[in-house]
């Protein structure tokens, strides 16, 4: 049956010269570290399909409920947890060897194409296989380096670009194509991940721990992080189960949802107002938010995998302005049925609807 999706292969830079001047035992190790990074990412919605060497070839089915900033953040992850690792690897050890002292030469390459594909079974192995696999290999060899001066990168095929409009989510990408054998032009958009790792490090972040939380909510539910993510973050989905009629991003920034981003919920009897101050994809958000009897305060929701599935939680510190001592059984009740409701929502959603696109390849294979 044919299928659509992305196609996603990371690829570690300087590898093969990594391996061939360092010490075997201490690469090995330091190497992989540094895959395990990618894999701890690379966690529904993506499924690996198989290891080659250097790099990692994953899919992500279309049919998901992800939309187009999410899967973006999802990717981008994977190389800030490269290269967090590479960083606490290469400040934490004392050893003069070449392997250790030649971790910084190493980054990665990260190469995302839409289309379509088969999955072939060939005795106790499964494949991707159709053209759209084999473009998202070519374009491994480019000159990506040469021609912009950018060398860790995803690079986006326009077929990906589009689906995802990449340029709204990115407005700083490069243009770039390249010719390849019976494939002919490939036109393409750079992505510098160097440049947001860079960015991402300079943020102040800011929290709301549970242990300070003055109302909090809090579940685990059998279902993949990112697609909680999804239903705290999508407002389609956020009307839901916040039984509101209406969740309006009011801010003129366009593009991310991200730190400036504002937004007003509607109900029948009450409206919310909020802005984020923190955003940090797939971990947790924080917004300032004026609720029930006009209360001030800031508002966390963190989520984390948990071996079954994912846990939530809100967090809301003590009101800075308002009747807070007047509105805290109120707004307690209120938080524990609106985030029953999305556990109830998200589980329902998972089981009935989407957990068959998660179903893995069986045995990923080394080539």
């Amino acid at each position: 049956m044919i299928q659509k999706g992305y196609f996603v292969i990371t690829d570690i830079t300087g590898y093969t010269s990594y391996l061939s001047k360092s010490e075997l035992d201490h690469a090995h190790e330091i190497l992989q570290s540094l895959f395990e990074a990618q894999i701890n990412q690379l966690q529904p919605p993506f499924i690996i399909s198989n290891f080659q060497g250097d790099a990692i070839l994953s899919y992500i089915p279309e049919g998901n409920i992800l939309n187009n900033q999410t899967i973006i953040e999802l990717i981008e992850n994977v190389y800030y947890s490269f290269m967090e690792k590479r960083e606490l690897m290469r400040m934490n050890t004392t050893c003069t060897c070449n392997a250790c002292k030649n971790i910084s030469g190493l980054d990665l390459k990260i190469f995302i194409h839409y289309g379509q594909f088969i999955i072939q079974q060939i005795m106790d192995r499964k494949e991707l296989v159709g053209p759209d696999v084999i473009t998202v290999h070519r374009m491994m060899k480019n000159r990506v380096r040469e021609e912009t001066g950018i060398t860790a990168y995803a690079l986006f095929t326009m077929d990906a670009a589009k689906k995802l409009d990449l340029k709204t989510m990115c407005p700083e990408v490069v243009n770039y194509s390249d010719q390849y054998d019976q494939i002919g032009e490939v036109k393409m958009l750079v992505h510098s991940l160097r440049e947001m790792w860079l960015r991402e490090k300079e943020k102040n972040r800011n929290c709301v721990l549970r242990e300070e939380a003055w109302v909090k909510s809090e579940f685990e539910v059998e279902v993949p992080l990112a697609f909680v993510w999804e239903y705290i973050t999508n407002a389609r989905f956020k009307v839901q189960w916040l039984d509101f009629l209406s969740v309006v991003r009011t801010d003129d920034m366009g593009g991310r949802i991200m730190e400036g981003s504002s937004f007003h919920c509607s109900h029948s009897d009450m409206e919310f107002k909020y802005k984020m101050i923190d955003w940090k994809p797939l971990e947790y958000l924080t917004c300032h938010e004026i609720g029930l009897n006009n209360i001030v305060y800031d508002k966390s929701y963190v989520v984390k995998p948990t071996e079954k599935g994912t846990y939530f939680g809100c967090y809301v510190k003590y009101p800075v302005e308002g009747p807070a001592e007047e509105t805290y059984e109120m707004m307690q009740a209120g938080w524990d049925a609106t985030y029953g409701n999305l556990k109830t929502m998200v589980q329902e959603a998972y089981n009935e609807e989407k957990k068959n696109i998660y179903e893995p390849l069986e045995n990923p294979n080394s080539d």
